[in-house]
């Protein structure tokens, strides 16, 4: 590859448009969404590029683009998935790189829509070394923590941890708010000595789901319009259960929130808000919680 890539980002939502964005700052970026109009084929996007960035929604999305564009890819290329999946789905695309003489990482990222506007996500990677050597600067663009976590598959699979970790987090911390006002409790007050003791957490500190207390980026400031949607989180837990079921390990915090989130989803018709709008099901004595 040359000293300045093209960089092609296929996935230009919510969080591929700032990453996106980010990118262009040092590398020449091409971009490809399906709701673009006038836009090259992705086959085409692929074959300019020296570097392939994908951030889409889910497993199926990233295997069409695969289908329409991997044979395009020079080899030598290098294939960067940033989308959460199950960690065979990202082996496979691993080793479908390698048929095509194609250096490919799994990059989960972590961190929501602020951060990566901001360009400071977290990547988790797997895949060979030298491929991980070849992707450092270009997730380094759109980054500020990058780690290393194994072979191909490895990156995955962190996420799936983080984020069946993360799920039942936030509803923790939205049950302890809405005790809170029960208790005629004042939310920020609450906010300050609960991040500061030992219920300090992502979802309490960076991300709380009430408004007007720490992070003014936390998505409940904006009527929770979603930096993660809750469509998502259900998605991502279901991956987490099944890869979980897959290898014995018990999970029954996590089912519990699979329950909820898919009640928030299906049942209370809220899958298009934030995830951490959870907190509506508690204050609002959804039945059958």
């Amino acid at each position: 590859m040359g000293i300045k890539p093209v960089v092609a980002m296929i996935g230009l939502g919510r969080m591929g448009l700032p990453m996106s964005k980010n990118l262009a700052k040092k590398f020449q970026v091409l971009t490809f969404d399906k709701t673009q109009k006038n836009q090259m084929k992705i086959a085409e996007t692929f074959a300019k590029s020296d570097v392939v960035v994908i951030a889409l929604p889910r497993a199926s999305d990233v295997e069409s683009v695969l289908e329409g564009g991997l044979n395009a890819l020079k080899p030598g290329s290098l294939l960067i998935d940033t989308t959460t999946v199950s960690t065979d789905f990202a082996q496979r695309v691993g080793e479908l790189a390698l048929k095509h003489k194609v250096l490919a990482v799994d990059a989960p990222m972590s961190g929501g829509q602020p951060r990566a506007i901001s360009g400071k996500l977290t990547f988790m990677v797997g895949g060979s070394s030298r491929a991980f050597e070849a992707a450092k600067p270009i997730l380094e663009a759109m980054g500020e923590r990058i780690f290393y976590a194994g072979e191909k598959g490895a990156g995955a699979s962190v996420k799936l941890c983080n984020n069946l970790m993360l799920a039942s987090q936030m509803i923790a911390v939205a049950e302890g708010f809405a005790l809170a006002k029960k208790l005629h409790l004042d939310a920020a007050s609450l906010y300050e000595i609960a991040s500061n003791s030992t219920a300090k957490s992502w979802s309490l500190n960076e991300y709380p789901p009430v408004p007007d207390v720490g992070s003014c980026t936390s998505p409940a400031n904006s009527k929770f319009e979603p930096g993660f949607s809750a469509s998502l989180m259900l998605k991502d837990l279901s991956i987490a259960r099944q890869v979980a079921i897959n290898v014995d390990s018990p999970t029954p915090l996590a089912d519990k929130s699979a329950y909820l989130y898919d009640y928030m989803v299906h049942r209370a018709d809220l899958g298009q808000l934030d995830f951490s709008a959870i907190i509506q099901l508690i204050q609002n004595n959804y039945p059958d919680l």
